[in-house]
């Protein structure tokens, strides 16, 4: 047995040429090798006189040859979504067996928990492990329930496939072996089976290898050369039944692009390539030779970046074809019928229906969301009515739109009810089939649009097409050709694990690729077949967090039950393994590219930090001395076009020029800003005491995150005030005052003046539930305003006026600053011994009781360094006890109306119809309605009076820091500029690229 090491996969070539002759047979590890192999041989890489692909196999074909060889049938190899159904019906069984195991480990009742059983049950048959060796060295005594629990399930999956003659994909070399003990000698004993794209090999493939080996004419092991001195790879594994060749290490070039934004890598990427096979940009300069051919190119990136690498590939006209095909489940079928089944189960709302009618495959651009938005119908039977009456009116295209949205709805709601019933897999993928061939819809619906001029919707027609005949194919082989999986595919799936089943089949399941393209870029989503190699090789996206990433453990095969297999002669690679597995892959990759390979990368993320090289990279470059890394120089932006280069129809010209405003905060030392009037509005004053920074970016750069809402609390709080103003404004001192609310409610709900500014909520029937609310809201808080008149008129006090917003208008200078401030209400009343004094109310829609959140002890602030006094005399904190804004209000109106006695400051929530805050005796009764409230206004006087010094300190210096430790920061929407993100850190998720158990590294 020889094995020889190749580092490029040109080299592979002359190796097959070689070794090619009468009764010798090539096994790569995947089918995905076929079209390479075809290629490359039309190439005449490999000497052949043909593309015959008879010397090319697979373990499956290996397989194939064994079962004829000893007559024996061949086993059914079920599916990826067939072993989860197994499983599933196992767990269920152990569940019914073992109730506490529920109790003890709760996870295993919920659907993921089938994700981890399958892939550690993979893992046990890809290295051969029996279920004796997994309940070996179990404690008997004093075990955990839970430590079973793999083990049981492992050997009752087995015996499952044993007694229905079917197999695991990863059972084929474990079952090949055991075939070959009843195969003659004699029977391989003139073929030559040569092993090729094999890094290294699963234990089960080792033991099949060293079964072949007496039995064939020769061995040959073709291993891609990592020079990983920790790697198990090939030529360990077989030590001391192999003589290995070792290449030489020729060495190359890596050239190295970065981009400054991680959001624009792919794109300047792709204006790169279009730059370089114009003969121009830093690819051309680097290499010294212009891209005269696109299908020279091959590009690595991740599954969730090909959309925008094809997009950026098209804006740029560069024709690209994808290796293989996209998962179905990423196709708009995959999608929406699981959208369809969260649209049902929600019960059909509103907003989620409209859009989910409006894609091309239903209703269409000609559906009129924003009318139906407006008229709000929530539920299936309202919206069928909807849809129905809708169909009367409009043009031929709108009652076309509302017809082919009726026949979705409809649609919908039959293929859920369905799954909600239950039925069996084959029936459950016959009603997929159903729902994706509607007649009107779907494909019918889409070829009504202009295809040619919308060309994206090209692509996605070609792969709704291919969905629907996946789902025909596998819905007639579970029908007809298949055979059974046993009682498993004869149980019903009802509701979400009836989902669930269709889910894993879209999951697992791949449509045909695009047609292939001559002189197009190839994309990858994965790591390509082992026979793949183009002259340009280009890896996106190559850095630390990508490729070394986290490998983390499963809670099932953790290193006590790996140190427990040990002991039973049994073997699974262990964290550092994987990781060292995970490099050599790597490795590989590199040296995919003949002539070039390209690394790009971002200088930093989509939250500004900082990226860096894998320490794969380094470690390469630090071994293989032959090779080196050159990184391609970078001048501004490489998004902006240059002086002389530009693309006219997807660019401006570099010679126009915008004006774009800038918020600029001037600098302290500057004189226009000494000179200038600093001045601050009193409800954002504990804004700039909690964090400087927010304060700056909200009020004085005009930044701020679009609110989602279409009734914000902002609306909410501006029609509260609307109201009051004019129910106090309609008050005589007579009048009863819960009848003006009740009159000044019917004049709110016409949306008549002044409410008009409203209407667009009153109106609308989504907010009919929130306007009940609203209204009860209103009830009583006018209840416990009527309240607190009859208690002023029992004490004997008599209201002389009422100051409304207009009124109320406050302005105080302090310390050089501008206060500003308006309050809601101000109750001016005339004490029985004729004295007037003053009570301020400010209405907010929360809660007003005594625990209320606007005017609690201000706790955190005591954290803030820049509300320490000059004299650092800690004990200055120990003023902030109140809310700011009514503790302002109070030391303005005290300054400005010195012949008016404050009486009190409180707040009106509208959550709960109560009043807090401060107030002297007589009025504390008065107002207050729940509890008692501090008497004190002098307290409330010192915190403003520290709190204006403060403020007036922060503005005058001009320099507005972060704080990151409040806990505003939970919703505050400036907290990725100030970076607040990364203070806690983030969980590297693991690189979705392993190295195929097949051995496809």
């Amino acid at each position: 047995m020889n094995i020889f090491a190749y580092y490029k996969v040109n080299e592979l070539d002359s190796l097959i040429a070689e070794s090619s002759g009468p009764g010798v047979r090539f096994l790569l590890p995947s089918r995905r090798d076929r079209a390479w192999w075809k290629k490359r041989a039309r190439q005449d890489n490999f000497g052949l006189d043909s593309a015959s692909l008879s010397v090319f196999w697979n373990w499956e074909d290996l397989y194939s040859t064994v079962c004829s060889a000893t007559k024996a049938p061949a086993l059914r190899q079920i599916d990826p979504h067939d072993n989860r159904l197994i499983l599933s019906h196992l767990v269920r069984e152990l569940l019914l067996e073992k109730e506490e195991l529920v109790r003890l480990w709760p996870g295993l009742a919920r659907p993921g928990f089938l994700d981890i059983l399958s892939t550690d049950i993979r893992e046990l048959l890809n290295e051969g492990i029996l279920p004796e060796q997994m309940e070996s060295g179990l404690p008997e005594e004093n075990a955990s329930p839970t430590d079973h629990v793999l083990p049981l399930l492992f050997r009752r999956y087995l015996k499952y496939l044993s007694d229905h003659s079917l197999m695991d994909s990863s059972q084929l070399p474990w079952i090949i072996c055991r075939l070959l003990a009843s195969v003659s000698q004699e029977e391989f004993q003139d073929t030559t089976l040569i092993f090729t794209g094999f890094m290294s090999f699963t234990h089960s493939q080792v033991e099949l290898i060293r079964a072949l080996e007496g039995r064939c004419r020769e061995i040959k092991v073709f291993k891609p050369e990592a020079s990983l001195p920790a790697l198990q790879d090939a030529a360990r594994q077989l030590e001391g039944l192999t003589w290995e060749c070792r290449p030489e290490d020729k060495g190359g070039e890596l050239l190295a692009l970065r981009s400054s934004e991680q959001a624009t890598e792919l794109e300047f990427l792709a204006r790169e390539l279009a730059l370089w096979h114009s003969g121009e940009g830093r690819l051309f300069q680097a290499t010294g030779e212009p891209l005269e051919d696109f299908g020279e190119v091959g590009i690595l990136t991740s599954p969730g970046a090909l959309s925008l690498l094809k997009e950026f590939l098209s804006r740029y006209n560069i024709p690209h074809t994808a290796e293989r095909g996209v998962n179905l489940d990423e196709t708009l079928p995959g999608r929406l019928f699981v959208s369809a089944w969260t649209l049902w189960e929600q019960g059909f709302g509103s907003y989620e229906t409209a859009l989910f009618l409006s894609y091309p495959c239903f209703a269409g651009p000609d559906f009129p969301v924003d009318s139906a938005l407006k008229a709000g119908p929530a539920g299936f039977a309202v919206w069928k009515k909807y849809l129905a009456e809708g169909k009367k009116f409009g043009d031929s295209n709108h009652s076309k739109a509302f017809a082919r949205a009726g026949a979705a709805l409809r649609a919908v709601n039959r293929f859920c009810s369905f799954l909600n019933s239950g039925a069996t897999p084959g029936h459950l993928m016959e009603a997929l089939h159903r729902f994706l061939t509607e007649k009107g819809l779907w494909v019918d619906a889409m070829l009504q649009l202009p295809i040619h001029q919308n060309p994206e919707l090209d692509e996605a027609l070609r792969e709704t097409t291919s969905s629907i005949a996946a789902t025909e194919n596998k819905a007639l082989a579970l029908r007809e050709l298949l055979p059974d999986i046993g009682p498993v595919g004869q149980e019903l799936l009802r509701g979400r694990e009836a989902l669930n089943f269709l889910k894993s089949w879209s999951q697992e399941t791949r449509i045909r690729p695009d047609p292939p393209l001559t002189g197009a870029v190839t994309l990858c989503s994965a790591p390509p077949p082992v026979l793949a190699s183009w002259p340009i090789w280009i890896m996106a996206d190559v850095t630390q967090t990508r490729w070394s990433g986290k490998v983390s453990d499963s809670p099932l095969i953790d290193e006590i039950v790996r140190e427990r297999l040990s002991q039973a002669s049994a073997w699974l690679p262990s964290l550092q393994d994987k990781r060292v597995q995970r490099e050599a892959l790597f490795r590989r990759l590199l040296q995919t590219g003949d002539r070039w390979t390209l690394l790009t990368r971002a200088e930093h993320d989509t939250k500004e930090r900082p990226l860096s090289d894998p320490l794969f990279l380094s470690s390469f470059l630090k071994e293989r001395k032959s090779w080196r890394l050159r990184e391609i120089p970078q001048d501004g932006d490489g998004l902006l076009p240059g002086s002389d280069v530009f693309f006219p129809d997807i660019e401006a010209s570099p010679s126009v020029q915008t004006q774009r405003r800038r918020p600029v905060l001037r600098s302290p030392r500057s004189e226009a800003f000494e000179t200038q009037s600093l001045s601050i509005s009193i409800s954002d004053l504990e804004t700039l005491l909690d964090c400087p920074m927010r304060w700056w970016l909200q009020k004085k750069a005009c930044l701020r995150e679009r609110s989602l809402e279409i009734f914000s609390e902002a609306e909410r709080g501006n029609l509260l005030h609307k109201f009051w103003e004019q129910v106090w404004g309609a008050w005589r001192g007579m009048d009863k005052f819960s009848n003006l609310v009740e009159k000044e409610w019917q004049k709110l709900f016409t949306a008549q003046p002044p409410y008009d500014a409203f209407d667009h909520l009153i109106l609308d029937p989504r907010f009919q539930h929130r306007l009940s609310t609203l209204e009860y809201q209103l009830y009583r808080a006018g209840a416990s305003q009527e309240q607190t008149l009859n208690a002023l008129n029992e004490v004997g006090y008599r209201h002389q006026r009422v100051l409304r917003e207009d009124e109320a208008v406050m302005s105080l200078d302090l310390h050089g600053v501008t206060f500003r401030g308006r309050c809601d209400r101000v109750d001016i009343l005339q004490a029985p011994d004729g004295g007037l004094h003053a009570v301020i109310i400010d209405y907010k829609g929360g809660r007003g009781g005594k625990n209320n959140s606007y005017d609690q002890e201000l706790k955190e602030l005591s954290q803030r360094p820049w509300l320490l006094p000059e004299n650092g005399n800690p004990k200055e904190l120990e003023k902030l006890k109140f809310g700011l804004q009514l503790s302002f209000y109070a030391l303005l109106f005290s300054r400005l109306k010195p012949d008016v006695t404050l009486a009190g400051v409180g707040i009106l929530g509208h959550r709960d119809g109560l009043v807090s805050g401060t107030f002297t005796p007589p009025l504390n009764s008065c107002y207050v309605t729940e509890g008692t409230a501090t008497t004190s206004m002098d307290e409330r006087l010192e915190e403003a009076e520290h709190a204006a010094l403060c403020a007036a300190r922060l503005l005058k210096k001009g320099v507005f820091p972060s704080c990151r430790i409040a806990s505003s920061c939970r919703w505050c929407d400036m907290k990725s500029l100030c970076r607040k993100g990364e203070f806690f850190g983030e969980v590297v998720g693991q690189s979705e690229w392993e190295e195929s158990p097949e051995g496809d590294a």
